[in-house]
């Protein structure tokens, strides 16, 4: 049988087995191999008129039996029988580095046998008959202590036939280092990965080449920035662009573009290659721009750093937005700083500047980067402040110019470029609701007019609406023609009657606002009759009766659901409470501003009626909403519903029984319950409703923080085994994890008492739990039964069972957290169902957490 031999470096099997990689960056490295053969094509003038990456992912049942291929084909020029053997070389180093992406080899080795055992790569060239394959099977070569593989030669499809195809199968099993890496990736989903891939590689997908996920196109990404026209003035700085373009050369080097060592003799030869180097002259080159977004957002900001069409790093905040003083050596956030939204953003491409192995981030030691950033951001704090604070140099960088135009929305409209509108009740611009900006965004990402990544047009629109200051509605007088305020109820020319109203006794028309008639001196208030109101359920009672006729009540007994009665029992929650609540309610109907007080009952006070125990009484006096909750009910403890939306009905309700008159047919639909209640969540409460990602990542962070402090003792009789019984690049991972905490010099001592567990990597605690789960449970760490339940289950079949799912639940809960934190989706459903793992979890903590 023909053979080849990919005899690799050492080092390499231990590397496919320990190296950490997340699964989307092993994929991108196999795009990135099928991206090195178009630019070769184009080199060697191979046209290929439609460049293709086609993917295919197994589905999760397929995965689950064990079943089922990963392949990923291109239409690229294809290799030689010689260039493949050569590719597949695990850590070959002939390949040309310069300008390429993902040049086989180490990263091919690496990528492939993370995602499983066997590996099948075939290609052909368009003047070959046959097609060269090529079967790597891990588990087979390490069995027969052999690096020599099998090949084939099969037909071709079609005589014009080109291009590279990797097959990937035979899953990793359960107890190997790779387990579940490809089921990582095919859980991200179609959908996600094709926008992954489409960010990452939208520099190139802007051009010709298309990426396919089972059968669909990745989007190209686009930043929703402001048009280069745009601008904003400050006093000092000028004129301010939304957006800095720029395309300097750092400095110029020689490198030998056969193993792409630089080179610095004199007669350009290569230490490495010697007389057969190929040494060239390049320019090491920043190119790109960096320009304000159209919205501000938590996470959404940030530079996106590209590396030969490769995103290498997205939404880069930390490089460029904090600064280190040589004074203090302590890290500075710098932006943003007068708030938690940012929103400067931008494109830069590097392609000279090296990445890590894995290439998830830039070597950030080398003096490439080091160049990049110092130009991009200063060789000082954008701050001024802190630049004279620490007597640095003027720093005339990108960032630090669009930082002075834009560090923060104060004022909507023109003066901070941002959309808006003028509110008459504070008589100023404010924010368009972040609803209104979502909406834009989504308008954004279908490239409809005006909203699109070259139109910015209806956007500017809103900016420039903030400040149009909206002329008062009037109404003319009939009498005199005298233009009035709309709901002014006389003229102020004629005192004509504008608004009138009859008079309680003498039933003249007189002004709306009187509380006197000027004809009889009537008060216009309603007079009370001789029947007295029940205090519990209202009912007008003749004045002979003792008892309400309705519900026996006692007369005169004070009602606890009485506002007096509630207020003097009650606390006020000023984080619940608005003393001028609006909002801009469709049809262009002008609300009144209401004053909302939210009061939490005393515990001894129960909100009750007819044998009714109710949530919240609410107290409605005017243009002031009296709401009155009761924290104890199962409407909020049981159900889960939150105070907020509670008060949010309350108002929606307010709302339809006051301006019922006022909504058209027209607007109907959109004063519906259900709307309302939208639009209060979104205007009064806004940001502090919704899910925030960053924040469940936290509480996860802490989450483990807090089983790693218990762990010592909770396993403190088995620490030193639980050490010695460790994989050695995971004992590797923790003497790492006891240098950076300055324990090293007691690594005995720590790993001896148990107390290097404070400082496990979040999936061996992980592990730690799966192996001794009975050290968890019965309320050493959470409160439920494991070993305790032998005395009540004595069929060993059935206890196992139990015990089973009682640790599995918490495995589970573990894996997700995990699972979580290391790929951060920002889907709402995934951030809330983590939300809800974090709450299992700590139902039945014995400690507090």
């Amino acid at each position: 049988m023909l053979t080849i031999n990919v005899t690799p470096d050492p080092r390499i099997l231990e590397v496919i087995t320990h190296n950490p990689m997340p699964p989307i960056s092993a994929l991108c490295e196999l795009i990135d191999n099928s991206i090195d053969s178009f630019d070769v094509a184009k080199q060697n003038s191979i046209e290929i008129e439609n460049p293709l990456i086609d993917i295919s992912l197994p589905s999760r049942a397929e995965i689950e039996g064990g079943i089922g291929r990963f392949v990923i084909r291109d239409n690229g020029p294809g290799l030689s029988k010689e260039e493949a053997n050569d590719a597949l070389k695990a850590g070959f180093s002939g390949h040309v580095k310069i300008g390429m992406l993902g040049l086989f080899g180490m990263g091919f080795n690496i990528s492939t046998g993370k995602f499983g055992k066997k590996t099948v790569f075939k290609t052909s060239r368009k003047e070959d008959d046959k097609i060269f394959c090529v079967t790597i099977d891990l588990p087979q070569l390490c069995k027969e202590q052999t690096f020599n593989v099998p090949v084939e030669e099969i037909p071709k499809p079609v005589a014009d036939y080109s291009g590279v195809e990797v097959e990937i199968s035979g899953w990793w099993e359960e107890g190997t280092p790779n387990y579940g890496f490809i089921k990582k990736l095919v859980h991200i989903g179609a959908p996600k990965l094709r926008e992954q891939i489409g960010r990452r590689y939208s520099t190139l997908l802007r051009k010709k080449l298309q990426i396919k996920v089972k059968n669909g196109k990745c989007p190209v990404f686009h930043h929703c920035v402001w048009d280069v026209k745009r601008f904003v003035e400050r006093r000092g700085y000028g004129r301010i662009r939304a957006r800095e373009d720029f395309k300097e050369t750092l400095r110029t080097e020689k490198r030998c573009y056969n193993c792409g060592n630089p080179v610095y003799a004199e007669n350009d030869t290569c230490d490495s290659c010697g007389p057969e180097g190929n040494v060239k002259t390049r320019e090491c080159e920043i190119r790109g721009w960096v320009g304000i977004q159209r919205f501000d957002d938590t996470d959404k900001f940030g530079i996106d750093f590209i590396r030969n069409g490769r995103a290498i790093l997205i939404d880069e905040k930390d490089a460029v937005f904090t600064w280190t003083p040589e004074a203090t050596g302590e890290k500075i956030k710098e932006y943003p700083v007068d708030g938690i939204y940012g929103r400067i953003v931008g494109e830069v491409h590097v392609d000279h500047v090296p990445t890590d192995f894995t290439k998830t981030d830039f070597q950030r030691m080398s003096s490439e980067w080091t160049e990049v950033i110092k130009f991009l951001r200063g060789e000082s704090s954008i701050l001024p402040m802190t630049q004279q604070k620490y007597d640095e140099p003027e720093n005339n960088s990108p960032v630090y110019k669009l930082f002075q135009g834009y560090r923060k929305v104060r004022r909507a409209g023109r003066t901070d470029m941002y959309m808006g509108y003028w509110d008459e009740d504070k008589n100023k611009p404010e924010r368009s609701s972040r609803e209104e900006v979502q909406e834009f965004y989504e308008k954004f990402l279908r490239n409809e007019t005006g909203y699109g990544p070259n139109d910015d047009s209806e956007w500017w629109k809103l900016v420039e609406r903030a400040d149009i200051k909206p002329t008062p509605e009037m109404k003319g007088c009939p009498e005199c023609g005298t233009q009035n305020l709309k709901d002014s109820d006389r003229c102020q020319a004629c005192n004509h009657i504008l608004i009138s109203k009859k008079c309680v006794s003498c039933e003249k028309e007189i002004f709306k606002s009187e509380l006197h008639c000027p004809h009889c001196g009537a008060n216009q208030e309603p007079k009370e009759d001789e029947e007295w109101p029940c205090r519990s359920c209202f009912r007008r009672n003749p004045p002979e009766a003792d008892q309400c006729r309705r519900c026996g009540h006692p007369r005169g007994v004070e009602d606890s659901l009485k506002i007096e009665f509630l207020k003097e029992n009650s606390a006020i929650v000023e984080k619940l409470s608005n003393h001028n609540l609006s909002i801009e309610l469709p049809g262009d109907i002008a609300m009144t501003p209401i004053k909302l007080i939210t009061y939490y009952v005393n515990n001894n006070v129960i909100l009750e009626r007819d044998d009714f125990n109710i949530p919240a009484v609410i107290h409605s006096i005017a243009n002031e909403m009296h709401v009155f909750i009761d924290q104890t009910h199962h409407l909020f403890n049981k159900y889960q519903d939150r105070h907020e939306d509670v008060i949010s009905l309350e108002i929606a309700k307010w709302i339809l029984l006051n301006y019922q008159s006022r909504i058209s047919d027209h607007c109907r639909p959109l004063m519906s319950l259900s709307n309302l209640y939208y639009l209060i969540h979104s205007e009064v409460w806004g940001e502090r409703l919704e899910l925030d990602k960053e924040a469940v990542l936290r509480e996860v962070k802490e989450f483990f923080d807090t089983v790693k402090d218990y762990l010592p003792d909770l396993l403190a009789d088995d620490a030193s085994s639980i050490y010695e019984d460790l994989e050695g690049n995971d004992k590797s991972r923790i003497i790492e994890q006891l240098q950076r905490n300055n324990l090293l010099h007691r690594h005995r001592e720590v790993l001896e008492n148990g107390e290097y567990l404070r400082y496990l990597p979040e999936d061996l605690v992980i592990e730690v739990f799966k192996k001794y789960p009975y050290k968890f449970l019965d309320g050493k760490f959470w409160k439920d039964p494991y070993e305790a339940l032998e005395a009540d289950i004595p069929d060993a079949v059935t206890l196992q069972k139990i015990q089973s799912g009682i640790a599995g639940k918490y495995q589970r809960c573990f894996e997700d957290m995990l699972t979580f934190s290391e790929y951060r989706d920002p889907n709402t459903n995934y951030v809330r169902k983590t939300n809800h793992t974090l709450l299992m979890v700590r139902e039945h903590l014995v400690c507090h957490v």
